[in-house]
């Protein structure tokens, strides 16, 4: 018992150090407002940086918004979205395969609405392998600069619709922020490129159409916004279906979404028809519906560090515990004799051996001795004579026959041939004067 009460004791002390230095080695992170250097994207975030009020907009004014919290492959099922929003950056990238199955799933007609400062190329990119680039809008500009937080929009030009599509439609101008970017084509090609027949523009044949990678034919991108002759939205055709790039998070974020009229382009670029489904990808900002929210919880806390190392001595533990560390100790052996059993084999003994002596000197000195204890009297000294007159007195018999009780018991004691029915007899007048002297066994061994 007490290797146990030390045991715990010592696990009880472990674990109070392992939670003091734990707790000592983590850094408490302040709380860090929302600002464009660290931003968060999703929509249920209300601050500056979140997409709440675009998503709220889009609920008030009829849309069917809603948050998508599965995998990307899950878009391929029946009554799925028909518009998916992507707003970088995402906390878990997109990889390969995922971008695959989802320029796939827009190739058979879907819409997919990318708002991210580095799109990636396979979004912007043509089958023909036309090369197109990611620019900063203004290159060198100080984002540790805290005049750039609190006037993001200073110096940046409108940006203004460079031809007439459902994206620009009621569109005046779109105010961007210092900190967006711009997509960037190559010159125009040579004459000689032009005069190539294999180099003509357009669709190829259907039979030469490549739809193992990305899916169907693709067109060029098209800008439709741009500021200071940069593009900031961008539009191209890809198989059946859509593909619309804002280059700057900002312009519908909770803070610009309500400058000029960005409201109207975010409208404009996620329309899905009347009965069409806006999804606002936030499986890949942490929001999936597989995520365990418990250890998302005690993310960057000590105590998933601590569980596990108390985990580990527990372990340890039950692993030393289960090891021998010495030589074996042979296991005692049970004593399988009781009481009953001695007695027994006693009587079996005395009746084998006839030795109906040694029984009735048992039986006699033990009443003798309870008898003189019972009437005041010594039980080595008093003579048969007057201990037969007290057990008489309180027996209620006559004092002669209980003398003779008594010898007769000493005669079979000391014949050296002492006959069966004699033993009998004395044993029998016994056990009667012990019942009526009420000397139980019961209540011997009690008192």
């Amino acid at each position: 018992m007490k290797q146990k009460v030390i045991l715990i004791l010592g696990f009880i002390i472990m674990l109070g150090l392992i939670v003091a230095l734990n707790a000592l080695s983590v850094q408490q992170k302040t709380d860090v407002r929302d600002n464009e250097l660290n931003p968060n994207r999703t929509t249920f975030n209300t601050d500056s940086t979140g997409f709440h009020a675009f998503y709220t907009l889009l609920v008030e004014t009829g849309r069917k918004p809603i948050r998508w919290q599965q995998k990307i492959s899950a878009l391929d099922a029946s009554g799925g979205p028909t518009t998916f929003v992507i707003v970088g950056p995402l906390k878990k990238e997109i990889i390969e395969s995922e971008r695959r199955e989802l320029l796939r799933w827009v190739s058979r007609g879907g819409k997919l609405v990318v708002i991210d400062r580095q799109p990636n190329s396979a979004y912007l990119t043509s089958d023909g392998g036309t090369a197109v680039e990611i620019d900063p809008l203004r290159p060198g500009f100080p984002i540790f600069d805290e005049n750039a937080f609190k006037e993001p929009t200073k110096d940046i030009s409108p940006g203004v619709p460079v031809q007439p599509t459902v994206y620009t439609a009621n569109v005046g101008a779109v105010q961007a922020s210092r900190f967006g970017s711009y997509v960037d084509w190559p010159g125009p090609r040579s004459n000689e490129a032009k005069d190539d027949p294999a180099q003509v523009e357009g669709p190829p044949p259907v039979s030469q159409i490549d739809t193992t990678d990305y899916g169907a034919y693709s067109g060029e991108p098209v800008a439709d916004i741009k500021t200071d002759g940069k593009a900031i939205v961008v539009s191209r055709i890809y198989g059946s279906g859509r593909i619309v790039i804002l280059t700057d998070p900002f312009v519908l974020s909770n803070t610009g979404i309500k400058l000029l009229d960005n409201a109207q382009l975010g409208i404009n670029l996620v329309a899905a028809g009347p009965n069409g489904t806006i999804a606002f990808d936030e499986y890949h900002h942490g929001f999936g519906a597989n995520e365990n929210r418990v250890a998302e919880y005690f993310k960057g806390t000590p105590v998933v560090p601590i569980f596990f190392q108390a985990l580990l001595i527990v372990g340890v533990i039950l692993f030393s515990q289960s090891r021998r560390f010495a030589r074996p100790v042979p296991i005692k052996e049970p004593d399988r004799l009781t009481k009953l059993e001695y007695l027994s084999a006693m009587a079996e003994l005395q009746r084998r051996t006839g030795s109906f002596d040694l029984a009735v000197e048992n039986i006699y000195r033990e009443f003798r001795r309870r008898a003189a204890r019972l009437v005041g009297v010594d039980a080595k000294t008093v003579s048969n004579a007057e201990l037969a007159r007290l057990i008489a007195a309180r027996a209620g018999k006559h004092p002669a026959a209980v003398e003779d009780t008594l010898l007769t018991a000493e005669d079979v004691m000391h014949d050296l041939h002492p006959n069966r029915s004699d033993a009998m007899r004395v044993v029998t007048e016994i056990r009667e004067l012990e019942a009526a002297l009420n000397l139980t066994r019961r209540k011997a061994a009690a008192k």
